[in-house]
Order: C-alpha cells, then structure tokens, then sequence
C-alpha cells in the first residue's frame, strides 16, 4: 500500500475503532487507473473473441459457465 499510496492511487487512513489499522481508500487517481485497467481488458476479450465463430464461442461460453459454477461452488 505503501507505492499505492505515494503514487496516489490509494489514501491510508487511520481506523477510528483500532488504531492498530489502517484502512486503505481509492482515490479519484486510483478509480480513474481500475476503469482504464477494465476498458483495456475488455478491448483485449473483444478481440480475441472476435476471433471465434458462432459455435466456437457457444462452446467458450458454456465451458467458462460450467468453470465458474464449479469454483463458485467450492467457496
């Protein structure tokens, strides 16, 4: 947290209960940063999936369903 926050993406502060903690906050740097990281990765899924046809996508999509059922279940 300590490079998070001299960059500014993230304030520490104190935790008004314990003040053996510190509570680490996103800032308007640090929001602005995770939606630009998402759109990037988005574009990077689009264009891959681009890449498939219309059976080979229906087939990508029920094996990630399947996996994602799978690991939620194991939560």
């Amino acid at each position: 947290a300590g490079r998070l926050s001299r960059a500014g993406y993230v304030r520490r502060l104190p935790c008004a209960t314990d003040r053996r903690q510190v509570l680490v906050q996103l800032t308007p740097k640090g929001e602005q940063f995770i939606r630009d990281f998402q759109s990037v990765i988005r574009r990077r899924w689009e264009d891959v999936l681009r890449l498939l046809s219309a059976r080979e996508l229906a087939s990508f999509h029920q094996v990630v369903t399947k996996l994602t059922a799978s690991l939620q279940s194991t939560l």
